[in-house]
């Protein structure tokens, strides 16, 4: 075993622009910062801003193709593994280049461990928004095994993130069906008819409806969602909870993506319970569209509103009609708040609903299967992630060696 610093990893390293580049909508380039990099990948978001070839130029860093970029400004840790994307850094990521002859993905995963992560917030600087220098990456000191067995740890734990990665993609995929179905279904009223036929396509009768500004099915009735839920307040103690039941808003991803089950222990003495088949929203800065359908009992904190399908039949349905941009508008519109708002619990339950009875129990026959494997599945990538994680150390100090064969 061996003394090592990140620094003896890479060739070049350093951070992006401590600036704003002139923006240009027509652009060939996206200007990224910590928030684009997410599950190891370079993410480019509905609101990341482009930038012209010559402004590229002027900002250009030395991107290779054994490049790691991190976040170093405000959110820290985020890590990708840049793949030839057309993008140029803000400050807030920092790229390290990795050696000829060391393991890229050793690196990552040493960036992405536990030790590491609390040096991170060791040594940043600052008291309302932590920085932290590239120098300061480099200088992490660590004891690991030869460069041989270095490349075996990083290849192995790749493996087992290929696994996650393409799980979250299957995920991603099946979510975007749900919403298609719903989307036919209940926006563009294109559901099956008596023939089989889509409705509104066909010559179905549609009568305009005052509130909505919009022709809806006739027969078709406009309710509230607080006539298809309630909120649940119940409270459970965290000794009564195992830590893998614990959401929090920082453990639910934007976007519909799901959630990352707690590793830790909550610190509340009392938590909010919710059910199977409960809906989770974060209710804190409700434009970052966090919104989960859970599938076991577990605990949340304050700041995650429970609501809770009066007809547990309808729940998938509910879930779908809130999850998308339609009610997440809605919601920012009515929240309190500037600086942390907080979306209004009367309006929420106030949002109209479109009611059918016969087509919601057909629309959730057929995504509850859909949504039962995305659980699965996140299950699946939070074992794999616990296990890649404990392995690390594991493999490191050679309490667990590769076998030969």
């Amino acid at each position: 075993m061996k003394i090592f610093k990140l620094g003896d990893f890479f060739d070049n390293f350093g951070d992006g622009i401590h600036g704003t580049p002139e923006y240009d909508n027509n652009g060939a380039f996206y200007f990224i910062n910590g928030n684009n990099l997410q599950d190891g990948e370079v993410i480019i978001l509905n609101d990341t801003p482009k930038i012209s070839l010559n402004e590229y130029k002027k900002i250009y860093r030395p991107l290779t193709t054994k490049t790691i970029l991190l976040s170093i400004n405000g959110t820290l840790g985020n890590i990708a593994i840049y793949n030839g994307e057309k993008i140029a850094l803000g400050k807030s990521a920092c790229f390290l280049n990795v050696k000829s002859d060391r393991n890229l993905y050793f690196v990552k995963y040493i960036l992405s461990s536990r030790e590491f992560k609390k040096y991170m917030f060791l040594v940043a600087h600052g008291s309302t928004i932590k920085n932290l220098a590239p120098s300061q990456v480099a200088e992490y000191e660590f004891e690991a095994p030869s460069l041989e067995t270095q490349s075996q740890i990083g290849n192995f734990l790749y493996f087992i993130d290929r696994k996650i990665l393409l799980n979250k993609k299957i995920n991603a995929t099946l979510e975007a069906m749900a919403k298609t179905l719903y989307d036919y279904w209940f926006v563009q009223f294109d559901f099956p008819d008596e023939n089989g036929k889509p409705y509104k396509t066909s010559g179905g009768k549609m009568i305009y409806n005052a509130e909505l500004g919009r022709e809806i099915p006739a027969g078709w009735e406009v309710k509230r969602l607080s006539d298809f839920a309630i909120y649940a307040t119940e409270k459970i103690s965290s000794e009564n909870i195992s830590i893998n039941q614990y959401i929090a808003t920082d453990n639910m991803l934007s976007n519909m993506q799901g959630i990352i089950i707690s590793q830790y222990e909550p610190l509340e003495l009392k938590i909010q319970e919710f059910k199977c088949g409960d809906i989770l929203l974060a209710n804190i800065r409700p434009y970052f569209k966090k919104i989960w359908l859970s599938y076991f009992d577990g605990g949340c904190n304050s700041d995650v509103l429970v609501i809770r399908s009066k007809n547990i039949k309808n729940a998938e349905y509910v879930y779908s009609t809130l999850a998308r941009d339609d009610f997440f508008s809605y919601n920012v519109a009515g929240a309190k708040g500037t600086k942390m708002p907080r979306g209004d619990k009367t309006h929420i339950m106030q949002y109209p609903i479109l009611s059918n009875e016969i087509l919601t129990k057909s629309f959730v026959d057929k995504v509850r299967p859909i949504y039962r494997k995305i659980y699965e599945s996140t299950v699946e990538n939070n074992c794999l992630a616990a296990l890649r994680d404990w392995l690390l150390p594991m493999l490191m100090n050679e309490q667990i060696k590769f076998k030969e064969f």
